[in-house]
């Protein structure tokens, strides 16, 4: 199916939206993308598998009735922004404004190649969290092609 106007988002969000349901985890998709964006379409995978990645993983460690993952992209005066939300455990550790990995020894490659792309891009992206939300939002200066 058709999830997105754009090739690369639709790619990512289609193998997102079956992982969903092999999994269990209510995945809500609010993404309208032009086809057309300056981004490349390999950093808007990198930027969407990624945040989707790490959101599905922290879902799967919760008990059926909390997981939660939610989806929003869109173009807004210009700019690309992009917000994923997720139900989660509350457990991680922050050393020097760096998010440690759950998984492994060390910082999380999944944000620090967000992060990369960001600001190659000189864009923003910000962390937002509580005990029962985890949520990164991204935005990008002028995405759109004229």
């Amino acid at each position: 199916p058709v999830l997105c106007d754009n090739h690369a988002a639709n790619a990512v969000l289609t193998y997102y939206r079956q992982r969903a349901l092999q999994k269990q985890i209510p995945l809500s998709i609010h993404v309208s993308l032009p086809a057309e964006l300056k981004l490349e379409a390999w950093n808007l995978g990198v930027l969407l598998g990624n945040l989707l990645e790490n959101a599905f993983e922290a879902s799967e460690k919760l008990p059926q009735e909390l997981r939660s993952v939610k989806i929003y992209a869109k173009i807004a005066k210009g700019n690309l922004l992009i917000t994923v939300k997720n139900h989660w455990n509350g457990e991680f550790t922050v050393l020097e404004d760096r998010i440690y990995s759950t998984k492994h020894e060390g910082a999380g490659i999944g944000l620090e190649s967000v992060n990369k792309v960001v600001e190659k891009y000189q864009g923003v992206m910000k962390v937002e969290y509580d005990k029962t939300y985890f949520t990164v939002c991204v935005m990008l200066n002028a995405q759109t092609k004229p």
